[in-house]
């Protein structure tokens, strides 16, 4: 075994260093490579499944408590919830005691409201209108209502009207 080692050529280190750049200018490559074979789909893919993947209840109570600072109660979270989705006090928390994930939360919502596409702007810095994925787009709707609110905006503004 030793004599085997012994008998390959050393490489000099003029040829280490070429050889090094070398293996860098490909490493830098295929990075490229990948991110233009739509390696960003993959992770935007993973960043949907990881949004859907929450837990209702512990989305619920960080609603109540940003809208809290503000002076609103969990009485105005409920009543955006129940615009958007048409569920009843009982459904929106027997979500939250079930640790109903937001796919599930959203899958079951069978009255959303039509009047949803009338919400506009950015969440995350993100237009909630572009949002290609379904469900992800009507979290995001439910993301800005309860910014809205947050903000101050008067509850006759936040639930859109035609």
């Amino acid at each position: 075994m030793g004599a085997k080692r012994a008998a390959a050529k050393p490489k000099s280190r003029a040829m280490k260093a070429v050889a090094k750049p070398k293996k860098q200018a490909m490493k830098k490559e295929n990075k490229r490579t990948k991110a233009v074979a739509g390696d960003d789909d993959s992770k935007k893919e993973k960043e949907v499944k990881k949004i859907l993947k929450i837990p209702f209840a512990r989305v619920y109570p960080a609603y109540i408590a940003k809208v809290g600072k503000r002076g609103y109660a969990m009485a105005e979270v409920d009543q955006i919830i129940k615009w958007l989705t048409g569920y009843s006090q009982l459904k929106i928390h027997c979500h939250v005691t079930r640790r109903s994930d937001m796919e599930t939360f959203f899958k079951e919502a069978t009255k959303m409201n039509p009047n949803r596409r009338l919400i506009t702007g950015t969440v995350c810095g993100v237009r909630v209108e572009e949002v290609e994925n379904k469900t992800v787009r009507d979290i995001r709707y439910m993301d800005k209502l309860i910014d809205e609110l947050a903000q101050g905006k008067p509850m006759e503004q936040v639930l859109r009207k035609p």
